[in-house]
């Protein structure tokens, strides 16, 4: 009588279980949902001087992500990990899975060439082409634009995720969000008197 209470109590808790992950899509589905929502996210503000314009620009990214920026080459990049110079050799490994995102400003005033379709972000145009196995990891996504007579990109990198469709969701969910916080603006630099350095 006792083993059977055990066997029926057991078969309860498994069924249970299995209905709560259905549900849920996962434990980890459901774990990465209420922490996109709760995580605590930061700003940063960067700006880099052209020939003749500033670009300021801004974003949100969640607390704990590595911020690298490079003024002089016009680049910031995001990543959810510390920096590091091979995935091997990366503090903590790659347990659940790396996203970089790669925000630049082209100053050689070019329209942009990039194929794919037209998607509407924070009100202006982008051009967005998705790829994903191979180089391109489990997904990568280009964006680019063309305002004021320069070109921005945005290059958001994924990979690492085992196939487990949760995890790459939530990183892809969490790029989203950091791409849909992208703001810019452009301003001209004043004249320089001439005869000045």
């Amino acid at each position: 009588m006792i083993r059977t209470r055990s066997v029926v109590l057991l078969t309860i808790i498994a069924m249970l279980s299995l209905l709560a992950f259905s549900r849920a899509g996962g434990p980890f589905q459901a774990a990465a949902s209420q922490n996109i929502q709760a995580d605590r996210w930061e700003t940063l503000h960067q700006s880099f001087t052209l020939k003749d314009k500033e670009v300021r620009l801004s974003l949100s990214y969640p607390k704990g992500w590595t911020v690298i920026a490079h003024p002089e080459g016009f680049i910031v990049h995001l990543q959810n990990t510390p920096p590091f110079d091979h995935p091997a050799k990366a503090p903590g490994g790659l347990r659940e899975g790396f996203v970089k995102i790669s925000f630049m400003v082209d100053p050689k005033t070019r329209e942009p060439n990039l194929s794919g379709r037209e998607v509407q972000i924070a009100g202006l145009l982008w051009r967005e082409t998705i790829e994903s196995g191979g180089i391109a990891g489990d997904q990568s996504i280009t964006l680019e634009t063309s305002q004021d007579g320069i070109v921005f990109r945005i290059y958001a990198y994924i990979t690492g995720t085992q196939n487990q469709r949760p995890l790459l969701e939530y990183h892809l969910e969490t790029v989203r969000r950091i791409i849909q916080s992208f703001q810019f603006e452009t301003s001209a630099l004043p004249e320089r008197p001439s005869g000045t350095p």
